[in-house]
C-alpha cells in the first residue's frame, strides 16, 4: 500500500499523496476489529466521521496541487533587456558593386577605367587596349592594375570573395589575331584595379575595338 501512496506521489504530487492516504486509511478503518465492538450507529457515525475528515484532507491536498505557485524564471539583474542576451546571427555581407554594365565598346589604341567603366586619357584607367604591327594586340594593365585570364566560363557565380582569393599579374595579354589569342568571345577575365576594387569582364566580341560586359565591386579597403 505505501509503494500505493508513492506511485501517487509521483504522478500527482501532494494532491496524489493526500488520495493515496484517503485509501490507506479508509482500507485500515474498514478492517479494524474495534468496529466489531460498537453498535450499528456508532459504526456508521465513526465511519461517516472518518470518511469526511480523510476526504476534507485529501481535497485541501487537491486544492493546493492545482493552485500551487510556478517558481518565476531567474533573470540576470545585470542585463537591462533579457532578450539582447540572445545571440542574433549575422547576416552575409551584401558585395556594393561599384560599376556594371551589359556592353562596353573598347576601341583600339585608348585607354579605359574599370572602376568607372569609361574611355579615360588619365592616370586613372587601369587598362591600354594595345595596337600593334599587323595582327599584334594585348591587354596591357596600366598604373598598377592587375589582371587573370579565368577562361571560358560563366560569371554569374563570381563575388568578391572568390576575387580575392585569386593571384593577378600585371603581363601583358596576349590578344593577337590567331589561334595564340586569349580573349576570344566568351572569355572571362578578374581584374584587380589600380585603386585595390575587384572586377570581373566577359568578352562578347573580338576585333580592332572589343565588346565587353563588366562588373566592378568596391572593396572595402579601397
Amino acid at each position: 500500500m505505501l509503494e500505493l501512496i508513492k506511485d501517487f506521489g509521483l504522478i500527482a504530487g501532494i494532491g496524489g499523496i493526500g488520495i493515496g492516504v484517503f485509501l490507506y486509511l479508509f482500507k485500515d478503518i474498514i478492517s479494524s476489529k474495534f468496529l466489531s465492538r460498537l453498535s450499528s450507529k456508532q459504526s456508521f457515525l465513526t465511519i461517516l466521521f472518518f470518511m469526511f475528515f480523510v476526504w476534507s484532507i485529501s481535497a485541501l491536498a487537491i486544492y493546493v496541487y492545482w493552485n500551487k505557485e510556478e517558481t518565476p524564471p531567474i533573470i540576470d539583474p545585470t542585463i537591462e533587456n533579457p532578450e539582447d542576451s540572445i545571440p542574433v546571427p549575422t547576416p552575409p555581407a551584401v558585395d556594393v558593386v561599384l560599376s556594371q554594365g551589359e556592353q562596353l565598346t573598347i576601341k583600339g589604341t585608348f585607354q579605359y577605367d574599370l572602376d568607372l567603366g569609361i574611355q579615360d586619357a588619365d592616370n586613372d584607367v587601369d587598362f591600354w587596349w594595345e595596337q600593334g604591327d599587323g595582327n599584334e594586340r594585348y591587354l596591357t594593365p596600366k598604373f598598377d592594375a592587375s589582371f587573370k585570364v579565368l577562361g571560358d566560363r560563366g560569371v554569374k557565380d563570381v563575388n568578391l570573395k572568390f576575387l580575392k582569393l585569386l593571384s593577378y599579374s600585371k603581363n601583358k595579354i596576349r590578344a593577337f589575331d590567331d589561334n595564340s589569342n586569349q580573349l576570344t568571345p566568351g572569355t572571362v577575365v578578374a581584374y584587380k584595379t589600380g585603386k585595390g576594387n575587384y572586377g570581373v569582364l566577359k568578352i562578347l566580341s573580338y576585333g580592332y575595338n572589343l565588346k565587353i560586359k563588366w562588373k566592378t565591386f568596391q572593396s572595402p579597403t579601397s
